[in-house]
Parts: C-alpha cells; sequence; structure tokens
C-alpha cells in the first residue's frame, strides 16, 4: 500500500490534493491486502477459455474456479459509474462462468466471445472517465474508507491500462491541471493538442491566476477524452552494459543509437565539436544533466513517424525491444533497459521519465546493519545445534538455500520454488496437500500479519509526517515508539496505537495518509468491528490461497498465466515461505520437534483470532 503522503507540487494549490496523491506512480498498487483489479482478473479468465489442453476436472477445476472468482471479486469491486457503464458485459460474463465451464466447449466459446466484449468495453474512454467519476466521488466523502480510495484508484488505473495510454504520461499531466498550476495545465494540454497550444512568455505565467477548480475537472475530463491524433513521435530511451566499441553514433532507419557521454559532452556547450550532430529536439530540451555520465550507456532513438498512437512510449520500446532481442542472440549480457524515457510529440517535448542508472543492487545501511544484529544474535542460538541432527528439520534447513535461490530469480521462477519449500515443510508438520497445511496453521497468523501492518504503516508515516516534526508532542510520541536494542532498531507498534486519536491529529485531514488512519480506528473500536474485520480479511486469504495454486500449477504444467497474475502473487508466496522457515527454525532451536513447532504456530495464531471476538482494549490486538 503506498500512499506517497511526501510527494510535494509546485506551483499549485492542495484543493485537490488526495486525488492528486492518488494520481501519482501509477505502477504501484494502494489496494492492501493487493488484490487483482478488474483488468488483470478479465485477463486471466480469458487466458483460462483459450486454454489448449483437454480439460481434466481433477486438475483444472481448481485453477477455473479461482479465476472465476478472481473475476466475480474484482466486478463487485468496481464503482458505482463504472459498474453501471459497464452492466450488461459484466451480466454476460456472470451468466457464462458456472462451474462446468471449463468442460464444456459451446459455454467456452461463448466465453471467450464475451470476455473479448468487456475487454473492448473496458478500453473505451467511457470507461476511463467513469471510473475516474468513481474516483473523485470517492475522494469527495468523508466517510470513504481508506480501501474503498484504493480500489477505485487501482482501478482507474486499470481502466488507463486497458485503454492503451501511457500512465507516467497522463499521472503527470493530470496532477499537473488539479494543482491549479497555470504553466502545469498549458503544458498538459498540449499534450492533447499541441496544435492549438500557443507559446506564452514568463510574465504571462507568472503573472496568471490560479486555475478555477471547476475549469480544473473540465479539463481533466477533456484529457481523459480525447483521442489520439495523428502526429510525429520521438521517443529517447537508455541502456546499460551497451558499450558502443568504437563508434558514438549508429544510425538506422528509424533507429539510432548513441553513445551517453558523447552525447552529454556535446550538450554541455554551445561551441561544443559535434553539437549540431545532435537531433534537434533533445539539443532543445536543454537538460544534458538527465543524461547518465556513465561509459556503458546508450541512448536510443525511435522515429515513430506520424501516425496516432495512444502510447507512443510503449509502442517505440516494443519496436526496439524487438530489434535489440533479435540482434543480441548468444550475448551472455545483453542491453538492459534503464528506467526512464524522453518522449517527443511534433516538436515539444511532451513527457519524460528521468533515467534511474543503478550500478548495482543498494543494500541500506540500515539492512546491513540489522542483518549484522540478527547474526550477532542468532549465532550463539544456532551454534549448539549444528550440524543438525533432526532428519526432518534437515531437510527444511536445506530449504533455506531454494529460498535464497528464489530471490535472485524471475517471478514465476520464485514462485515455484517458494511453494516447493512449502510442500516440504507440510510433509514433515504431516499434511499431505499444502493449500490445506495453509488453511491449517497459516491462516490466522496471515490475518493477524495483515492487521498490524494495517496499524503499522500510517502510523510509522504519520509520526515521520514532514509537516508535524515541529509538533513538540509528535516528537515526544516519536521517540517514545522509536527503540534501538541489540544493535537494531524498531517501531513500537503497541505505543504508537495507544496514541491514534493524537496521531490522527498530526497529519492535515485533506491527505490518504489521514484517512488510512481513520479507518483503521473505525475497524479496531469494539471487538464487532474487529470481527467484521477478520472475516473480510479471512475471505481475502481464501482467494489468496487458491490464487497461488492456480499461479503455481499453471507454471509448473503449462497451464495459462498472465505476466501481471505472477507479479502479484509472487510477494504473498515469499511471504508465507519465509515465516514457515522461520517458526520451524525458531522452534527448533527451542527444542521443539517440527509437529510441535506446528502445533505451536497453530494454538497462538488461533487464540489471537478467538481473542479479538472479546476484544477490550487496542493493545489486545497486539498480544500474541
Amino acid at each position: 500500500m503506498v500512499r506517497r503522503n511526501g510527494t510535494i507540487w509546485f506551483g499549485g494549490d492542495d484543493r485537490f490534493i488526495e486525488l492528486m496523491h492518488a494520481l501519482t506512480h501509477p505502477e504501484e498498487q494502494w489496494a492492501h491486502p493487493e488484490r487483482p483489479d478488474i483488468l488483470l482478473a478479465l485477463d486471466e479468465l480469458s487466458a483460462w477459455a483459450h486454454d489448449s489442453r483437454i480439460y481434466d476436472e481433477r486438475v483444472h477445476k481448481s485453477g477455473w474456479s479461482s479465476a472465476i472468482a478472481d473475476f466475480l471479486g474484482a466486478a463487485e469491486a468496481l464503482g458505482p459509474v463504472l459498474s453501471a457503464s459497464v452492466r450488461f458485459n459484466i451480466d454476460a460474463l456472470r451468466a457464462l462462468v458456472r462451474s462446468d465451464v471449463g468442460g464444456d466447449a459451446n459455454l467456452r466459446s461463448d466465453l471467450m466471445t464475451a470476455a473479448s466484449a468487456l475487454r473492448l468495453v473496458l478500453a473505451d474512454a467511457k470507461s476511463l472517465s467513469a471510473a475516474w467519476q468513481d474516483l473523485l466521488k470517492a475522494c469527495g466523502r468523508k466517510e470513504s474508507s481508506f480501501d474503498t480510495i484504493a480500489i477505485r484508484r487501482d482501478t482507474f488505473w486499470a481502466m488507463a491500462r486497458a485503454a492503451d495510454r501511457n500512465v507516467d504520461e497522463l499521472s503527470r499531466n493530470l496532477t499537473s491541471i488539479l494543482s491549479g498550476s497555470p504553466l502545469g495545465a498549458y503544458s498538459a494540454m498540449l499534450h492533447v493538442d499541441p496544435a492549438n497550444g500557443r507559446q506564452i512568455t514568463a510574465s504571462e505565467i507568472r503573472d496568471a491566476q490560479l486555475i478555477a477548480p471547476v475549469e480544473r475537472l473540465q479539463m481533466v475530463d477533456a484529457m481523459l477524452t480525447a483521442a489520439p491524433r495523428i502526429r510525429s513521435h520521438v521517443v529517447w530511451f537508455a541502456f546499460r552494459n551497451a558499450y558502443m566499441n568504437t563508434v558514438a553514433m549508429l544510425e538506422l532507419p528509424s533507429f539510432q543509437f548513441f553513445e551517453a557521454r558523447w552525447v552529454r559532452g556535446n550538450l554541455e556547450h554551445d561551441d561544443a565539436p559535434h553539437r549540431d550532430q545532435i537531433p534537434a529536439e533533445l539539443r532543445e530540451h536543454g537538460s544534458a544533466s538527465s543524461i547518465p555520465d556513465k561509459p556503458d550507456v546508450v541512448l536510443a532513438r525511435v522515429d515513430l513517424g506520424s501516425g496516432a498512437f495512444s502510447d507512443a512510449v510503449r509502442i517505440a520500446g516494443e519496436r526496439l525491444d524487438e530489434l535489440l532481442g533479435m540482434s543480441s542472440i548468444g550475448r551472455a549480457a545483453p542491453w538492459e533497459r534503464i528506467p526512464g524515457f524522453i518522449h517527443f510529440q511534433g516538436e515539444s517535448g511532451v513527457s519524460d521519465r528521468v533515467f534511474e542508472y543503478s550500478q548495482s543492487p543498494s543494500i541500506s545501511p540500515e539492512s546491513s546493519m540489522n542483518a549484522g544484529a540478527q547474526i550477532s544474535r542468532m549465532v550463539p542460538r544456532v551454534a549448539p545445534f549444528v550440524p543438525v541432527q533432526d532428519p526432518a528439520m534437515r531437510d527444511i534447513i536445506d530449504s533455506l538455500h531454494w529460498w535464497r535461490v528464489g530471490s535472485d530469480q524471475a517471478s514465476a521462477a520464485s514462485v515455484v520454488l517458494d511453494v516447493r519449500v512449502i510442500e516440504l515443510i507440510a510433509s514433515r508438520a504431516g499434511e499431505a496437500a499444502w493449500t490445506t497445511y495453509l488453511e491449517k496453521y497459516t491462516k490466522n497468523l496471515w490475518i493477524r500479519s495483515a492487521v498490524i501492518d494495517a496499524f503499522s504503516r500510517p502510523l510509522y508515516e504519520a509520526l515521520h509526517y514532514r509537516a508535524a516534526v515541529r509538533n513538540p508532542r509528535q516528537r515526544e510520541i516519536f521517540l517514545e515508539t522509536m527503540k534501538y536494542e541489540e544493535g537494531e532498531q524498531y517501531f513500537d507498534i503497541r505505543k504508537a496505537a495507544g496514541h491514534l486519536d493524537e496521531i490522527i491529529g498530526f497529519v492535515p485531514e485533506n491527505l490518504p495518509l489521514s484517512r488510512d488512519l481513520r479507518t483503521v480506528r473505525r475497524r479496531s473500536t469494539s471487538s464487532s468491528s474487529m470481527k467484521s474485520w477478520c472475516k473480510a480479511l479471512e475471505k481475502q486469504w481464501q482467494g489468496w490461497v487458491h490464487r497461488l495454486e492456480r499461479v503455481r500449477n499453471s507454471i509448473s504444467h503449462g497451464g495459462p498465466f498472465t505476466e501481471r497474475a505472477v507479479a502479484l502473487t509472487q510477494p504473498f508466496s515469499r511471504k508465507l515461505s519465509v515465516w514457515m522457515l522461520w517458526e520451524c527454525v525458531d522452534c527448533y532451536l527451542d527444542g521443539k520437534t517440527v509437529v510441535q513447532a506446528h502445533d505451536d504456530i497453530k494454538s497462538r495464531s488461533d487464540s489471537w483470532r478467538n481473542s479479538m471476538n472479546n476484544l477490550k482494549e487496542i493493545n489486545d490486538i497486539f498480544e500474541f
């Protein structure tokens, strides 16, 4: 769940600040625990409808049931405006997703047709506009829960992707408009129709008044409903591990490649000897400092020519990937795309995303310190048990290697390795099916973790909120809740939760963070509200386990899956596998067998869940 409350917009006001936060970082989901949006769920259902394997009820029925449940759940979560807009198509699909659809060729054919029809409806600008209205209305209601805002926000970005809009460009343009900044709005609207944009002077921008709120919303509507027009498009990308050897520039039809250092050096000085060899749009862009000054970086220029492209950046990237993919077969270290781009439309630079060069994965000093502290603390406990004599535990200890290997694998491979770890631990605990094992031993553990996480994230962020650091009481609670013991720093969630009402007062009411805190307070005020919360989380848990089973089986046995479904599922599998590894090792070090360790896990987590039915005070939530 990403709130981004530290984001700052210049040159405007904060009238629509909650909306503006919701429109930043579209690549990240807000809904927590993360769930499939309608586009992901529909694409997964469509993949199952097109599965070419002969249907085997024993093997495939559970996968079909999970894909159907995800779709129906995502459809039920749609906002009222979008739901009304697509009701006909949703109802058509709902009538087809019967339990026997996988084995009925006629039903599957009808399902394919209905899924394609809904996909086209979701891609229409009307659906994007409807999703926007749902988000706008939800943010306008003080009583809306944070979860409602999160789902509406993720649905809006799903509709933007369905419409093939470049979400990075759209995010920047919409927040520029909503800030009320005349310059931001002018730059954004050039993206819609650069031909009608007259040149404005710096003095005109300086003297202009903030754009009226009603006019801002009208401009947003215009941007969301604008159809792509025929224009020329040029997009620049950057690659690392991409030495140009003996040339600084390589020109091909529609593609050009430049050594980044050569480009930057010639852009930094007006009298540089080869400045005129750099394409005019980049010379006029005036941002030499944004180009990585590294010897292994190559800039790639893709000229799409003239066309009506809803997402020129994506199309240019795909063409470039095709070119380089076929040109680098057999190379041990192919070129690696650096996050970022510069997009020119006509003669204007309509959007960009800073090139983020990373030499190697960075490890924060705190992570290193905490890892060192844990090793120092654990080594005296572990040493007397090495070498491990218990055969059941020895297999589990060996599987730690699989888990570490999985962290370096692509998402799909990681899911398979994570489930392999869970299967092994399940067998040692006496369970034949890993899904039954998860239900029996980890369900309530996961529910408790979700509740604690829902408390800790907003409370921690509120105590670090930039506008509150000058508040003496905020500082006092911050020092009380941040602990440093045995070489590790940690956040005392119990003490922070005891000050929940005070902490809510530290954050401006119109931020998503404030809404998040108010939602947590509302859910934890009584045993009945906590019981309802846990019940809702249990339903999400069941969806997660079925989704993990579906995705893992599809990866392992040639079934249907989408990349987004794998990316959504992988953090869940990682979390469960490391949890159970940790619990097994911890109990073993206390002299318990694997079976005893699991009995202890089940007893503690079930006891916690039962105690939520008789909640007396907020600190009871953190007892375990």
